[in-house]
Order: C-alpha cells, then sequence, then structure tokens
C-alpha cells in the first residue's frame, strides 16, 4: 500500500514535470523572436554607403551690391516721418481753433490729451511709409559682378577658380556618417561603384553665390544649394533632395590678412551643417523607409 502511495506521487510529479515543458518552451521562442525583431530593425546600422562626388562645376557667381536704394528709403522715411508726426500733433489744435460749436469744442478739448498723441503717432506712421516708398522709388541701388570693383576683383578671381569643393563636401559627410551611424562609407567615382555597395550617395554643389556691398570694407558671405540622390547599386532611387546654407559675414580685409582661412572656416561650417543635414534625414529619421527601400 506504500509503495502504491510512493508510486502515485511519483507519477504526478513526472506529470506536473512533462505538462510544465510546453510553457517553458514558449517562453524561450518568445525570447528569440524579440531578439529577431530588434536585429532587423537596425539593420540599417551596418551598410556599405558609396558617397559619390558629383562630376559638375558649381554655379558659382560673385555679386557686388550697392545698398543706396535702402540708404535713400531710410532717410527719407525719417524726413517724412517726422514731417507727419508734426502735423499729426498739431491736426488736434487746428479742429480747436476752426470749431465754432461750443459743445464740440469743449469735447475736442477734453479728449486733447488723447487725441494729440495719438494722431502724432497716425502722421509718423503715414509719413515713414510715404518716405519709403518714395526713397525706394528714387533710390540708387546698383549690382554687378565683383570682378568689375577694384577692391573685390582679387577675391572674385579666387573664389571662381576654386576646385575639388564636391570632393571637399564628400569628405566631411563620409566622416560625419562615421560618427552619426555605425555604416561603412567610402568615397568613390560613380564607375568605381560595385554592386558591394547597399547605399549610394551622390552629392554635388549646384550653387554658390557670394555677395559683397560695395563700401571701403565689404563684408563677404555666401549662399550654397547642394544636391544629394540616394540610389541602390541598381541605380533604383530613393531619395531626391536639396540642401541649402547661408554663411556668416566675412570682412574683405580680414579675408585677406589671413589669406582665405576666414572663409575656408566658412566653407567647412557648410559643408558639416548639410553633412548632418543628409546623414540625420536620410539613415535616422527615415530608418524603416530605408529598410523597405532596400528589401524591395
Amino acid at each position: 500500500m506504500n509503495l502504491s502511495k510512493k508510486g502515485i506521487l511519483i507519477i504526478s510529479i513526472l506529470s506536473l514535470f512533462v505538462v510544465g515543458q510546453p510553457g517553458c518552451t514558449s517562453i524561450k521562442g518568445k525570447a528569440n523572436l524579440s531578439n529577431a525583431s530588434i536585429e532587423s530593425d537596425t539593420t540599417t546600422r551596418d551598410l556599405n554607403v558609396a558617397v559619390v562626388p558629383v562630376n559638375n562645376i558649381p554655379h558659382i557667381r560673385c555679386i557686388a551690391y550697392d545698398k543706396g536704394r535702402g540708404r535713400a528709403a531710410a532717410k527719407g522715411a525719417n524726413e517724412l516721418g517726422k514731417e507727419g508726426a508734426i502735423g499729426g500733433l498739431k491736426l488736434p489744435l487746428y479742429a480747436l481753433l476752426q470749431c465754432n460749436d461750443p459743445l464740440a469744442g469743449a469735447m475736442i478739448f477734453v479728449t486733447l490729451p488723447v487725441l494729440v498723441p495719438a494722431c502724432g503717432l497716425g502722421g509718423a506712421v503715414l509719413g515713414s511709409s510715404a518716405g519709403a516708398i518714395g526713397g525706394a522709388i528714387k533710390g540708387d541701388y546698383k549690382e554687378g559682378p565683383m570682378e568689375d570693383i577694384g577692391d573685390m576683383v582679387n577675391f572674385a578671381d579666387t573664389v571662381s577658380a576654386m576646385d575639388n569643393l564636391n570632393k571637399a563636401l564628400s569628405e566631411h559627410l563620409a566622416k560625419t556618417g562615421m560618427e552619426l551611424t555605425h555604416n561603412n562609407y567610402t568615397i568613390k567615382n560613380i564607375e568605381d561603384v560595385t554592386h558591394d555597395f547597399d547605399i549610394i550617395l551622390k552629392v554635388g554643389i549646384t550653387r554658390l553665390v557670394y555677395k559683397g556691398e560695395i563700401e571701403r570694407d565689404p563684408d563677404i558671405s555666401f549662399e550654397t544649394v547642394v544636391h544629394v540622390e540616394v540610389t541602390d547599386s541598381a541605380e533604383n532611387t530613393y531619395l531626391s533632395n536639396r540642401y541649402s546654407f547661408s554663411s556668416k559675414e566675412i570682412s574683405l580685409s580680414k579675408w585677406n590678412k589671413k589669406k582665405g582661412q576666414p572663409l575656408q572656416i566658412e566653407l567647412n561650417r557648410c559643408y558639416q551643417d548639410i553633412s548632418e543635414n543628409i546623414i540625420k534625414e536620410i539613415f535616422i529619421l527615415n530608418e524603416r523607409s530605408l529598410v523597405e527601400f532596400l528589401s524591395e
């Protein structure tokens, strides 16, 4: 009888152990599936990326301009604004002197502390607006090529002859990509790109405009437009976009004194800013879209 009870107890324990096995297996299976899901989400962090400098000549312009029109507008606005303010201040007093109705005159007199400032402000606004319009019409705003303006000639000649701009941008782009993602970036010419690359970034500066005001020591600034096309090795296009950048102003005398170093610093800042925008937009913000693109 005792043996029978022990046998039943052993059988019960074995039964519980066997029944419990599928639950353990199921939990382990879910863990494996979870790990697989995480791996699929991080596939774009380990890509072979070819950065290709486009073989184009950027459209470079050097513009000298004179803010004569702006100065004329400001001067006209200032003068007519003063006249309008004075006229506005006089208006309530003139109305009081011309008023024949004692009741109306009393009303004007009581409200003079409010009317005089209000009319003065209104006259100043109207006068300034009229002055700005008139000054702009009569202004002497001029714009022309830098190479026609004495002290800007050397600057224009130097920047117009700049080359390898796309290569410099590509180098910054590859370096920035290494810092922000786990991808492998290689700078290649388009004819050297093979099917080993998952993504191809074609980058090229399409427009570079330098501007400087005609004055004793002009400040120079520039605006850049960069075109980026993202494809795979089969030339399927994933993204095509433009990125722009506006520099700080650089004193021409400082540029000459330091042999162009301030300009190079601004160009590097331009490359860095655009590179970060490109990497973040393509490989970070659009990561899931990129996975779908590569899996097609």
